[in-house]
């Protein structure tokens, strides 16, 4: 199913941040956030999220369709994100934790506040680099996609795919389909201790590369592009 980007994914050290668009429909956003939801349901559940709403102000409805989805999944929601005094408000009154200002992605642009009304200061947060931490194998079937890095300290599974804008590091043995660069980055590159993918995809490059073996254990194997072509060599070597 494809998407119009409304919502966004970005691993941090406390878990994951969701950000929901401000400028789109948020009712689309809410299919779109429920959509990625069930898509990668079994990754999701029970896993911290945080909910980065930008300047958006929700009405009651709006809020109550947001956490059904919320409670329908599974999802242990840590928080609500929000520059909007209104939407922290409903938040605060069902029990959530908001915290003042904007964590999320370059999609929350901001705007400025009403006349007469003096700008609210962000509380100072940290963030971790856009790096997604899977702790666990993918099995046949099962789907990872974020707009960062993935790093899966596990297996993947023949059947399973991962399709990451950075780089994908996989503490195990790679065997299904590996999408690094995404976006078109053909600087990313595909880490595994044992590297025998069904596909691996580099930029708007696709190749199934030669199995290359380490001189000597515990050493990763490391695609990555050249020229034009999907290379593969020992981790930290000049080839």
């Amino acid at each position: 199913m494809e998407y119009n980007g409304s919502v966004t994914f970005k691993g941090t050290r406390h878990g994951i941040l969701v950000s929901i668009s401000e400028h789109d429909d948020f009712f689309s956003a809410l299919v779109e956030f429920k959509c990625k939801m069930g898509e990668n349901h079994s990754f999701f559940k029970n896993s911290p999220l945080s909910l980065d709403l930008g300047w958006r102000e929700l009405d009651p409805d709006e809020l109550e369709g947001l956490l059904k989805i919320v409670k329908e999944e599974g999802i242990n929601l840590q928080g609500i994100i929000s520059a909007s005094q209104a939407t922290r408000g409903l938040a605060e009154k069902k029990g959530i934790k908001v915290i003042i200002g904007r964590l999320g992605l370059s999609e929350h642009r901001g705007k400025a506040p009403g006349r007469g009304k003096k700008p609210e200061t962000p509380k100072p947060l940290h963030t971790e680099a856009d790096t997604l931490l899977v702790k666990r194998t993918l099995r046949s079937g099962q789907q990872v996609e974020f707009p960062g890095n993935v790093v899966v300290v596990g297996d993947v599974n023949p059947g399973a795919e991962i399709r990451a804008g950075g780089d994908i590091v996989v503490m195990g043995i790679l065997r299904g389909v590996a999408f690094a660069g995404s976006s078109g980055n053909r600087n990313a590159q595909v880490i595994a201790y044992q590297l025998k993918p069904s596909q691996l995809r580099i930029g708007d490059l696709i190749g199934t590369p030669d199995e290359v073996k380490p001189s000597k254990p515990g050493l990763p194997i490391v695609a990555r592009v050249k020229d034009e072509d999907i290379i593969t060599a020992v981790f930290g070597s000049r080839d």
